[in-house]
């Protein structure tokens, strides 16, 4: 891995670091539901891109894996609680987490 693509994953972390204290900032005060859904699109948006980097074929590696799965435990720990905008898809996700 190149330095600049190292350097541009660390960027991308602290990204969704800000963001992520953002929210959390957000929601001890009470914001408007609005304005927290959109930082915690772009705290989706940002991790989604982050898990394509780090799958992509020039990195993908069971340390890469590994890496996404500390990614989504530090900032996705409550996912089991976040709602679910369809009944359906709740169902199938939670089928798919019971097999795991």
């Amino acid at each position: 891995m190149t330095e600049n693509k190292i350097f541009q994953l660390i960027d991308l972390v602290e990204d969704i670091k800000k963001v992520d204290a953002i929210i959390a900032l957000h929601e001890q005060e009470g914001a408007s539901v609005t304005m927290l859904s959109q930082y915690q699109a772009k705290k989706i948006k940002l991790t989604g891109y982050l898990i394509s980097e780090l799958n992509s074929p020039a990195l993908k590696s069971a340390g890469s894996f590994l890496l996404i799965k500390r990614l989504l435990d530090k900032f996705y720990s409550n996912i089991s609680s976040l709602p679910y905008s369809k009944e359906k898809e709740a169902d199938d996700w939670r089928r798919l987490e019971a097999v795991l």
